[in-house]
């Protein structure tokens, strides 16, 4: 299945954040690492980091 280069997607703050973060060199833990420094009161953030990026594998928006 092919993507098209370009989409529109409806992301709160964390998950454009975290989105950004996504650049093919950040490792996991760093990304943890900034957004947990972004937003230093976001309950279970580590959980909801772990779920987006599960989320965008699963839609083959991202690999590892």
């Amino acid at each position: 299945m092919k993507k098209e280069n370009v989409f529109e997607a409806n992301l709160d703050k964390l998950g454009s954040s975290i989105w950004k973060q996504c650049d093919g060199t950040k490792s996991v833990k760093e990304i943890l690492a900034v957004v947990t420094n972004e937003f230093p009161d976001e309950k279970n953030i580590d959980q909801r980091l772990f779920l987006f990026l599960q989320q965008l594998y699963a839609l083959s928006y991202l690999r590892y």
